[in-house]
């Protein structure tokens, strides 16, 4: 009995001892905690003044910037810029820059024509600006009759008319907004007008539409297989533009493996060149046989022996045939020759 109450006495005080173990640890942890956040708010506490400091560095910075930007560019304008002119690009500028970062400060580039322009017709301007190229900007700022193409195809439109001032309207009129954005994207300026010359004379849509995918397939090199006065005589059609493609695509081909493997081109025509000798020889030996012109054919004939002579065989001289009238005849007949009767 004594046994078994000092067990449960040590059990009930071994139990007290983990609770109390447990209530010591978790105040701990709650102790950790809260001095972690304390550091933290701290920390906080420290460093706001310092952030404060650089942002204003950086906006005094950026402003800095932003007016330099400005006065440059109001240098390279071909116009007297006034002060309000300059103020109203500064603005601009920055909201640009707030907007679409940096990067935004290349819309000052070559005049404060494109920052007016924006700042009257809206922040589409700038988007397109961030994405054109200076060239495509300088283009909006020539024409700013092209805004409503703009912003109806993108940015393609004053890509196109950079690359070719004024045609930008009459190559999407003619082409339509799909194609007119290929060519702004894939074709050179110096094709531009006459892909352009070609699509007026074209009978259909298909056959514009078939003559940039050609134009795709083969360059410039197209113009010169379609003659320009071609077109313009008789117009352009699908049947012009694959008909003469299928008649010189095989010679095109071979000109083009020609040009890849140029050692083995060289190494056929040499074997081409012998095979052409040897035929060559052999024909002009057949010629020379057949008209016996070879060396042997023109060798003497000998004449025959004394011995053998019809003289030394007992046979008829010619002196007496000729004194022998009897035998005159028949010998003058033997060799072809009509006798002479004497008077």
């Amino acid at each position: 009995m004594l046994d078994r109450l000092s067990k449960n006495i040590a059990i009930c005080k071994t139990a007290s001892e983990l609770k109390l173990f447990q209530s010591l640890q978790m105040k701990g942890a709650e102790m950790k905690t809260t001095k972690n956040i304390v550091v933290l708010i701290l920390a906080i506490i420290l460093a706001w003044p310092a952030t404060w400091a650089v942002a204003g560095v950086r906006g005094k910075i950026t402003k800095e910037i932003i007016e330099m930007a400005v006065e440059t560019s109001a240098r390279q304008t071909p116009r007297i810029v006034n002060q309000s002119a300059r103020e109203v690009a500064t603005e601009t500028l920055k909201h640009a820059v707030k907007r679409h970062g940096d990067g935004a400060l290349r819309l000052a580039d070559g005049g404060l024509e494109f920052l007016e322009i924006a700042a009257k017709h809206g922040d589409d301007v700038l988007e397109m600006g961030m994405k054109a190229t200076p060239a495509a900007r300088r283009a909006l700022t020539n024409n700013v009759g092209l805004l409503p193409l703009a912003r109806r195809v993108g940015v393609e439109a004053l890509e196109l008319e950079a690359k070719c001032p004024g045609l930008s309207q009459r190559i999407f009129a003619t082409f339509g907004d799909d194609m007119g954005r290929q060519i702004a994207k894939h074709v050179p300026s110096e094709d531009i007008p006459r892909l352009f010359q070609y699509a007026q004379h074209a009978d259909n849509p298909a056959t514009k539409q078939a003559l940039l995918k050609q134009y795709a397939k083969e360059g410039s090199s197209l113009f010169e297989r379609i003659p320009s006065k071609l077109v313009l005589s008789s117009g352009l059609t699908v049947a012009a533009i694959y008909g003469t493609h299928r008649v010189t695509r095989p010679f095109d081909e071979v000109g083009d493996q020609i040009a890849e493997n140029s050692r083995l081109a060289k190494h056929f025509i040499n074997l081409m060149m012998i095979g052409a000798a040897g035929l060559a020889t052999i024909f002009g030996c057949i010629l020379l046989w057949r008209f016996r012109l070879m060396p042997w054919y023109g060798k003497k004939i000998t004449q025959p022996n004394q011995k053998d002579s019809p003289q030394a065989k007992g046979g008829v001289t010619t002196d007496r045939v000729e004194s022998d009238p009897a035998r005159r005849v028949p010998a003058l007949a033997h060799q072809n020759v009509s006798p002479q009767i004497p008077d």
